[in-house]
C-alpha cells in the first residue's frame, strides 16, 4: 500500500499566501506585480513557482507596491 504523507508544507507557503492574497485582493495581476518588481510577467509567474529565487530587493518592491507592512512580510519568510 502507498504511503501518504500529509502536512507536507513548504517554507514558503506563508509567504505566497501573503503575496498573493494580498494582490488578488487588491486586483493586481501578475504584470503589475512585474511592474512593482521591475521585471517581466513571466519571470514574476516563475518566481511564484519557485518563491525561493526572489530577491529582497524583489519582495521589498512588491511589498511597498502592495502596501504591506514589513513585519508582515518578514513573519511570513521562515528558514
Amino acid at each position: 500500500m502507498p504511503r501518504t504523507i500529509f502536512d507536507r508544507h513548504s517554507p514558503y507557503d506563508k509567504l505566497l499566501a501573503l503575496l498573493r492574497g494580498t494582490a488578488i485582493t487588491k486586483d493586481k495581476t501578475f504584470t503589475d506585480l512585474g511592474g512593482m518588481a521591475k521585471c517581466s510577467k513571466q519571470t514574476v509567474m516563475r518566481r511564484m513557482q519557485d518563491p525561493g529565487s526572489w530577491t529582497l530587493d524583489e519582495l521589498r518592491a512588491m511589498g511597498r507596491g502592495l502596501n504591506i507592512p514589513i513585519e508582515d512580510l518578514r513573519q511570513s519568510i521562515q528558514y
